[in-house]
């Protein structure tokens, strides 16, 4: 054997031997190692899946066990007399006029979709109570409120509400009495210890520790129970943005009922004082919201009454040249302003015998701080109305300062509106 087949011989040995030792490697090590991957993946997914079993299990434990403690007595005569004699008490809190209270017979609870197979009564029984009642909107919402507040497993399932005097309410005077007619449904809770007279959400064995440490002077009487309440709470709490008086506030029972008009992002004005005095700062609420200058117009929202636009033109023909700025009647007017020229994105405008420019977006009281100057004016080839501005100051001198409808001057009465 020469040394070329020699080393065809070792190439040949390797490549068998190398081959073999990667088929047994497979065989005997990667196949194994992957099913036991496999084996320990699935291992784990079913103890995660017994995992989220039992930690659910637990979770609606605790949940069992607060409803217990919320639920009525089992007995449905029991917890009739128990929870008609609450409503009562809660309704001569609110000043409700209780019309009647009528309980249902308690029917047995459906199983869930989630309850086991196999099990077809959880024992669990409902009791309906249908109230009809008389009261005013901010009574009821005390009611549902205290309702709320008290840690029984109880809902309203269905609420009517309707006015008693069907008229259109023009004032705070009119009758505000509702028809109040609620369905509250309670749940009595199986296997639960309560009896008539027990306070609802207390564990009775706090009411016997309560009682051992008075007689045995560890505490005063009712400390255990205060705590208990304090739990209950914090396991239901009311949401802190949730303010129940807030809905009173706006009763959609009554109908329109006079209020004070009042501005964006601006505190209410104080109430309008008799007339020939000053209303309020109305200029304050006027701003420019449109121009026009194609069709020389342009249009003043004022927020102050109506939320309206009001339409202003240079062009004496259109009769919207001179405007008058007014409260809504008219009786105090502010001042007289004639529209000069309208230019893209701005107003400018004459009062007396000053100029000023008002911008979009921009208020009156704003554009009358400061008048344009005669260099300024010039600037903007801007030329105002002497002789108008005469008339304007003759009226001023010769009529009272709180100046009522029909004493503007000339061309307020035959132009302005």
């Amino acid at each position: 054997m020469n040394s070329r087949e020699r080393m065809l011989m070792i190439v040949l040995i390797a490549v068998v031997g190398g081959g073999g030792f990667v088929i047994g490697t497979v065989v005997w090590f990667v196949k194994p190692l992957l099913a036991y991957n496999k084996t320990i993946d699935a291992l784990k997914d079913d103890n995660d899946l017994e995992q989220l079993k039992w930690d659910t299990f637990q979770f609606e434990r605790k949940k069992l066990e607060l409803a217990r403690l919320k639920s009525l007595p089992l007995n449905p005569g029991d917890a009739s007399s128990e929870y008609s004699a609450y409503l009562e008490r809660m309704m001569a809190q609110t000043k409700l006029r209780v019309v009647s209270i009528v309980p249902s017979q308690a029917a047995k609870v459906k199983p869930s979709a989630a309850t086991p197979q196999g099990i077809k009564d959880v024992g669990h029984l409902v009791m309906t109570f249908t109230i009809s009642a008389r009261g005013e909107l901010a009574e009821l919402v005390k009611l549902m409120e205290l309702l709320q507040d008290t840690p029984y497993e109880h809902r309203i399932r269905s609420l009517n509400i309707d006015r008693v005097d069907t008229g259109f309410a023009k004032s705070s005077n009119s009758n505000n009495t509702l028809v109040i007619n609620m369905v509250i449904e309670t749940m009595l809770v199986a296997r639960n210890v309560n009896m008539p007279g027990h306070p609802p959400g207390v564990d009775q064995k706090c009411m016997i520790y309560d009682h051992i440490a008075n007689r045995s002077g560890f505490a005063p009487t009712g400390w255990g129970l205060i705590g208990t309440m304090v739990v209950m709470k914090k396991a239901a709490p009311t949401p802190e943005d949730r303010q129940y008086d807030d809905i009173a506030r706006k009763n959609i029972f009554v109908g329109w009922t006079p209020t004070t008009k009042v501005g964006p992002s601006e505190p209410p004005p104080p109430p309008p004082p008799p007339a020939a005095k000053r209303p309020g700062e109305i200029p304050r609420y006027i701003r420019l919201v449109q121009t026009t200058p194609s069709q020389q117009e342009a249009y003043l929202l004022n927020l102050f009454y109506r939320n309206e636009e009001f339409k202003v033109s240079s062009d004496p023909k259109t009769g919207y040249q001179i405007r008058r700025i007014s409260d809504d009647t008219g009786d105090y007017i502010f001042f007289f302003m004639k529209v000069l020229r309208v230019d893209p994105g701005m107003v400018h405008f004459q009062i007396e015998n000053h100029v000023f420019t008002i911008k979009l977006g921009q208020t009156l009281e704003d554009a009358i701080q400061e008048p344009l100057s005669l260099d300024r004016m010039d600037d903007l080839d801007l030329d105002w109305d002497r002789a108008w501005a005469k008339e304007q100051m003759q009226d001023k001198e010769e009529e009272a300062p709180a100046k009522k409808s029909g004493k503007s001057g000339k061309n307020g009465k035959s132009k302005s509106k």
